[in-house]
């Protein structure tokens, strides 16, 4: 067969569930046309085909984003028995653009409406430009592919920023629930060993919870200033009870305390610190209590309910789901079959271990999907989650398919092919 005869084979190719090869036997045999491709050129071809299957089935894209690039399939057909710099696995340009094609698309799914524009957009015009070949044999492909990384590059960035948003905003909830948690168990310890009067409950369990949570935040339950916020709640429930010691030196210990004790207060009263009348009204609160001590008022005290918190449980996954979870790790893309009419694709963004919590976005770095440990595990072991990648991912498929399965086989091969790729194309 002349190779002007099978270039046009090769171009003219509608059916794109087979390989070049098949796609060319089929018109060969529909026009009665009993010239076939060389030895050379049927191994070229075959060798594409393999690896377009591979690549196809191992980096899948969603519809109909992954049917506008089927006409490439041609273009890499035409080179693949035109160029010899085709022959080596990533060292031809539409090596390099079919990997940014996939890596720019890996995310894409049509319930990304209006957010996945862009993407299906930029895919369509680079398919366009790069088709251009065969009008023009001079079309830059190299450039093509170089404005392509350049937009998906500016994409992922920002994407990446969006995600980062959402990381920190499950980081701050998680570490706010924290706080309450903290600060309520601190009061709460304090609650259970001495009576209050209501007043002094509600001001413990009002501004006083809340200024708590503000000290864990700012400081944290190791700094010495948490420690001595601590102290401040038991001084002052304990200088509410009843004494039992002589009430001189009662007295004078509430005399202390009466000293000490506001400016204490004030100083914690971190949540209303914008509001001085609130904080002079907690503190007059306070020195109301201790006058009727010294007036030996009687106080009418009471075991206050403690602050009620939510405590979640969390579920160890079994020996099976940690095993399955290892395999999960951050910036990785999944294909998540939640019953819905069509799979989420999302990145993972996010692994709480402590809370063992995970958290996705989507190819805009909008949070999409947060899922525990075991329920994620759950789907991998039903394989309802896929695992995604991308990065060389058409040029490994090349290699692949020509049984190179590591890098040193590779540069074996692109060794040995150099003085071939320095000879004039066919």
């Amino acid at each position: 067969m002349p190779l002007e005869e099978l270039l046009r084979y090769l171009k003219n190719i509608d059916n794109f569930n087979l390989t070049p090869l098949e796609a060319v036997l089929l018109q060969t045999e529909a026009n009665g046309d009993p010239a076939l491709p060389t030895t050379q050129q049927t191994a070229i071809l075959q060798w594409l085909g393999t690896a377009l299957h591979n690549w196809q089935q191992r980096f899948p894209l969603e519809e109909p984003l992954a049917s506008q690039l089927h006409p490439l399939q041609s273009l890499a057909a035409v080179l693949a028995v035109t160029d010899p710099a085709f022959l080596t696995p990533g060292a031809h340009p539409l090596h390099r653009l079919l990997d940014t094609l996939q890596a720019c698309a890996i995310g894409w799914q049509s319930r990304l409406g209006r957010a996945g524009k862009a993407t299906q957009q930029q895919v369509a015009k680079t398919v366009d430009n790069a088709l251009a070949w065969f009008d023009d044999t001079d079309t830059d492909l190299a450039a093509i592919c170089g404005e392509l990384a350049a937009v998906t590059e500016r994409d992922q960035a920002r994407a990446a920023r969006m995600a980062q948003r959402a990381v920190e905003t499950e980081l701050g909830r998680i570490k706010i629930a924290d706080a309450k948690q903290q600060a309520a168990r601190m009061i709460n310890t304090a609650l259970e060993k001495f009576q209050a009067t209501d007043a002094i409950g509600d001001f413990l369990k009002g501004p006083w919870y809340a200024s708590a949570q503000l000290v864990v935040l700012k400081f944290g339950t190791d700094s010495t200033l948490w420690e001595k916020m601590a102290v401040t709640t038991d001084t002052l429930l304990d200088s509410l009870q009843a004494p039992e010691e002589p009430a001189e030196n009662r007295r004078q210990y509430i005399f202390e305390v009466v000293t000490q004790l506001p400016k204490d207060i004030r100083r914690w009263l971190l949540s209303l610190q914008h509001d001085n009348e609130a904080v002079e009204d907690a503190v007059g609160l306070i020195e109301f209590t201790h006058l009727q001590i010294l007036r030996n008022q009687p106080l009418e005290l009471e075991q206050i309910a403690t602050i009620a918190v939510n405590s979640e449980e969390v579920a160890v996954p079994d020996r099976d789901h940690f095993d399955a979870l290892e395999r999960v790790e951050v910036g990785q893309w999944w294909r998540v079959d939640l019953g819905d009419e069509e799979a989420l694709r999302a990145q993972l963004v996010l692994k709480m271990e402590r809370e063992q919590q995970l958290l996705f976005t989507n190819q805009a770095g909008i949070k999409v999907l947060q899922q525990s440990y075991r329920d994620f595990a759950d789907l991998l072991v039903q394989q309802k989650v896929i695992a995604l990648h991308s990065g060389a991912s058409f040029s490994a498929s090349l290699a692949s398919a020509a049984g190179i399965d590591s890098t040193e086989q590779l540069e074996i091969l692109a060794g040995a092919a150099a003085p071939v790729l320095r000879q004039p194309p066919v």
